[in-house]
């Protein structure tokens, strides 16, 4: 039932950036109230919407009550969305997706319990971790780089902790050096004409792992503090970057398509220092390279995951940009450090959090709360591995879980909003003209609905009851009138959309009031089409004599069988199961059969591509074809069939050459055709005049008359003239489709019987029903 209720979702809707909310609802709403009128009463309801209908005994306040009912759904004006569906929707697994599901939820239950057992053992690991530093008497001091840069004075560096002439790297200088306030000392102060440069050093390759801390004063200009990147090469190497005051760390082979790069998810403090370190363990991937921000792991997105070539270049390390290019950096730099490894979580909260261990040396009584909470994240996020392995399972479940979730097919239903909106009368139909406040409610010339004894607003659930009470006059006439229009061509009231004053009168009252009634017993759609299939009338003979036609052109008065067109969708049913191929399947996504090349871009302003079935799902059912309202399948719209952009009742009927050339040209029933040909020349044991037989029965279920035989047969031998004349053409048309092409035939007897069997499929009897 939920499932149902998705009819009234499936309305056309918006996604544009500049569209007023309301006015859009208010649209949505209208359509429902519209389409409901047509589809259950037969009316032309929405005449109403801006003054009292003109021919029929309803008011505005009966289009409006009306409203009511779907005033509730929570949605927004802005509710069109290219890639998923909007809410409210329902998701719809198959059994086995329960079952993942529940497989999923129960190990991230699982990992929750684990960590949460563990947590618990946190404070006495964390009092007994305390007593081990103040034991020792020395705090953690950071580990010894590869290279230090204190840029106290100078751009020199250490290459060891030894301060010797021999291990000194020389920094080369470029503009009017600057050093001002640093975290202990002085820094660099570097802006868009001063940097420091040190030659081909610190090239790592892309498996080796490295880590690189510095103290940053940062300013919302940005640029890149440090880096080793050739911007002339496809940007290869690696850098520290900042759009603003947001970091990003790079290992780039080529950009954009060979590169990691993560960044952080929020900005760092303008104009003020912040330690901030990555380490890199040398793997290729995204979640090998961790940026930490005082010492803590921060919370970074990877956009860019997909490193395979070298970082490697030649261009010089600098600090103040990231390489000869520029992306100059605006701000302050002090006390670099460069790892030749990768730094753990301890050693990286000894370079950016040293403060916090001196916290340690402070008795726990006499410890602020400040200060304890700021010591139990700094030990729960540096100095507990577990901990972090532990919290990286629960994300990794609970991320499998979600995204799991996520691929389970859902469909769009309706749903009330906990608290309804109020209805208004929109005076003149202007959606932000109010007038008086309505409840809702059904045209008063129809039976009431019964008042809820709780005293509630009447609801969806009441307005079906309604509309499928033994009472009510309207909806099964209308309901089994549309199927006589199907079946017959023209309903027992031919205006189907409108059982009002302006409609037609049925022709046959009696039968309308009979059929309905025997509806309304138990509502079994099935038995009453059943019904009416099995009835004397429907199986009579369509053929007509030339002076009945002319007294009942339209059959209005049933003397004899129906014959009208099938619906486009049918018509290629009814090709692909002649030809054998038609695919049973029920359910599942749509399918996107050829279509001429171009057709889909038209209206595509989104990227989107039309990419073509493959396999059997190419030959399921019509029902499956993918509808898109702004480029609806050429074929079917050729062939009448509406663009769903609004709820019509009845499908227009045309007879137009540009329908038949689609039957004899479009590849799905060229490829239907040789599809055709080649079931007919696999049957064993028949000559051609068999084969003819059989291709005629297969499609029309009758043996084909004399003439008709001589008429099949002469088209045949002409065809196959035709193309042992033409192998040029024969195997072009014989290599139409997916379709694999059967062994020991020729291509112009394969294309002889493929044009033959196209003939059959275009007779107006193949068809028509």
């Amino acid at each position: 039932q939920q499932i149902a209720s998705g009819f009234h979702r499936n309305l056309m809707t918006s996604d544009e950036g500049g569209l007023i909310d309301a006015e859009y609802r208010n649209l949505y709403v209208v359509d429902r109230v519209a389409t409901t009128g047509v589809t259950w009463l037969g009316m032309t309801v929405a005449c109403a919407q801006c003054h009292d209908h003109k021919y029929d005994p309803i008011s505005t306040e009966d289009f409006y009550k009306f409203y009511a009912f779907f005033n509730n759904v929570p949605e927004t004006g802005k509710d069109g969305v290219r890639d998923r569906n909007p809410k409210p929707f329902l998701r719809v697994p198959t059994p086995e997706m329960e079952q993942r599901q529940k497989e999923l939820e129960q190990l991230l239950t699982d990992a929750e319990a684990e960590l949460a057992s563990f947590k618990s053992s946190l404070p006495a690991k964390q009092i007994e971790w305390e007593k081990k530093l103040v034991a020792a008497d020395k705090l953690p001091q950071p580990p010894t780089p590869m290279a230090h840069f204190p840029l106290d004075s100078d751009g020199d560096a250490l290459a060891t902790e030894q301060d010797s002439p021999e291990s000194r790297i020389v920094a080369q200088a470029h503009g009017e050096v600057k050093f001002g306030d640093g975290m202990s000392g002085k820094s660099f102060e570097t802006n868009n004409e001063t940097w420091f440069e040190y030659g081909e050093r610190f090239g790592f390759e892309k498996d080796q792992p490295f880590s690189v801390g510095a103290f940053l004063y940062v300013t919302p200009q940005g640029g890149a503090p440090f880096g080793k990147m050739d911007d002339g090469n496809g940007a290869r190497g690696w850098d520290v970057e900042f759009h603003g005051l947001r970091p990003s760390v790079h290992l780039i082979h080529k950009w954009p398509e060979d590169v990691i790069h993560i960044q952080a998810d929020s900005d760092l403090p303008a104009n003020a220092f912040t330690h901030l370190a990555f380490t890199y363990d040398g793997s290729g991937k995204g979640e090998g390279l961790k940026l930490y921000i005082n010492g803590q792991l921060a919370k970074t997105s990877i956009k860019k995951d997909g490193l395979n070539g070298s970082i490697r270049n030649e261009i010089p390390f600098c600090i103040g940009r990231r390489g000869a290019a520029g992306t100059q950096f605006t701000g302050r730099i002090d006390d670099l450090r460069i790892y030749d490894r990768a730094l753990d979580a301890p050693e990286i909260a000894s370079l950016g959090d040293g403060d916090t261990y001196q916290l340690v040396t402070i008795a726990p009584e006499t410890r602020t709360d400040e200060q304890k909470k700021r010591l139990e994240e700094f030990f729960r996020n540096t100095q507990s591995a577990e901990l972090t392995a532990l919290e990286a399972k629960v994300a990794s479940n609970r991320k499998s879980k979600d995204e799991f979730i996520l691929s389970i097919p859902n469909t769009m239903v309706m749903q009330e909003m906990e608290k309804p909106r109020d209805t208004f009368i929109k005076v003149r139909g202007q959606y932000d003209a109010d007038g008086d406040k309505v409840l809702p409610g059904t045209p008063g010339f129809l039976p009431p609905i019964v008042k809820k004894e709780d005293d509630k607003p009447l609801s969806r659930l009441d307005l079906a009851q309604w509309l499928v009470s033994r009472d009510h006059p309207l909806t099964s006439r209308v309901t089994v009138n549309r199927w006589w229009a199907v079946l017959f061509g023209n309903g027992i009231v031919k205006t189907l959309n409108d059982f009002g004053s302006q409609g037609e009168q049925p022709t046959h009252p009696e039968l309308l009031d009979w059929l309905a009634a025997d509806f309304v017993r138990d509502w079994d759609t099935k038995r009453a089409i059943k019904q009416i299939v099995m009835s004397a009338t429907y199986q009579q003979a369509s053929r007509a004599s030339a002076e009945l036609v002319a007294r009942d052109q339209e059959n209005r008065l049933l003397a004899r069988g129906p014959r009208q067109r099938l619906d486009a969708e049918l018509i290629r049913d009814n090709a692909l199961a002649i030809a054998g191929v038609l695919n049973p399947k029920i359910g599942g996504k749509s399918i996107k059969p050829v279509q001429p090349e171009g057709t889909w871009e038209i209206n595509e302003m989104s990227g989107y591509k039309y990419e073509k079935s493959q396999g059997d799902e190419l030959y399921r059912r019509g029902l499956y074809v993918y509808w898109r309202r702004s480029t609806v399948y050429p074929s079917f719209v050729t062939l009448d069939a509406p663009t769903r952009e609004f709820c019509v009742s009845q499908r227009a009927k045309t007879s137009t050459p540009l329908q038949s050339l689609v039957l004899m040209n479009d590849p799905v029933f060229v490829e239907a055709a040789r599809a055709f040909a080649q079931r007919i020349l696999t049957a064993p044991d028949l000559d051609d005049a068999g084969r003819i037989r059989l291709a005629w029965q297969t499609a029309l279920a009758r043996v084909p008359t004399e003439r008709e035989f001589a008429i099949l047969e002469g088209v045949l031998k002409k065809q196959q003239s035709t193309y042992q004349a033409d192998a040029e053409s024969a195997a072009k048309l014989t290599a139409v489709g997916d379709i694999a092409r059967i062994d020991k035939v020729t291509d112009s007897e394969l294309a002889a019987w493929t044009a033959f069997c196209n003939v059959i499929l275009n007779l107006n009897e193949t068809i028509s029903n």
